[in-house]
């Protein structure tokens, strides 16, 4: 919160986004800070790793399903139009498929615009390499797809809520994808992890903030044009 605070005194028209928060230590005096300045980005990425009780306690994470969803509810308080950034594990050597099934259904439950799978891997001394690698490759990889895949539904309907609607947009420059759009990204996409704003009608220099309006939107990029 001390930094927040400090960061918040600085002058000027840019963003400041916060990664990795810690759901067990971020604290509602720096949900005060980020709500008081529209400079924070309206973004939140914060690691859960899991939701089954089970699985959050072998992994040794101090909370549980209660105290995230509590978590959940109180930042929503103070930042209602937040774009949610996390990441879940799949194949953790105590997960079972019951367990997985829990994750799968609070991911389609629609609380995510961004997420991230990744599927557990092995390594020595660490703490859970007392359970050793047992869920097979094949089946981590089964379940990584099939959280990806309703993930990718949900941001598929959210993205879609954006389409008519204005943005500020900080542009990157020249897409990658082609040399007749531009790119960048709104305050609810994350540099590298995210989905990008393509823009297909009207000119800027990369660094600067646009008002865009979204034309188009899919799973994960939006399209629009400089307004």
């Amino acid at each position: 919160s001390t930094l927040l605070k400090s960061i918040s005194k600085i002058e000027g028209d840019f963003w400041i986004r916060l990664f990795y928060c810690y759901p067990n230590t971020f604290t509602t005096e720096a949900l005060e800070i980020i709500a008081a300045d529209k400079r924070f980005c309206r973004y939140l990425d914060m690691p859960f790793q899991h939701i089954n009780n089970d699985v959050l306690k072998a992994m040794n994470r101090k909370i549980n399903r209660r105290q995230i969803e509590n978590k959940m509810q109180e930042i929503k308080s103070y930042l209602p139009d937040a774009a949610w950034r996390t990441t879940f594990i799949v194949g953790f050597p105590t997960e079972t498929e019951e367990n997985f099934e829990e994750m799968l259904e609070f991911v389609s439950e629609g609380h995510f615009q961004h997420v991230g799978v990744f599927s557990y891997s092995h390594e020595d001394n660490i703490r859970s390499a007392k359970w050793g690698d047992p869920v097979p490759n094949a089946l981590k990889n089964e379940r990584r797809n099939r959280l990806m895949e309703a993930q990718q539904k949900v941001s598929s309907h959210r993205n879609k809520n954006y389409i008519g609607k204005k943005m500020k947009v900080l542009l990157d420059g020249i897409s990658e994808e082609s040399d007749l759009l531009l790119q960048g990204r709104s305050e609810f996409q994350g540099p590298d992890v995210d989905g990008l704003v393509y823009i297909n009608e009207g000119t800027a220099r990369p660094g600067t903030f646009h008002n865009v309006e979204i034309t188009e939107a899919h799973a994960y990029d939006l399209i629009g044009r400089i307004v």
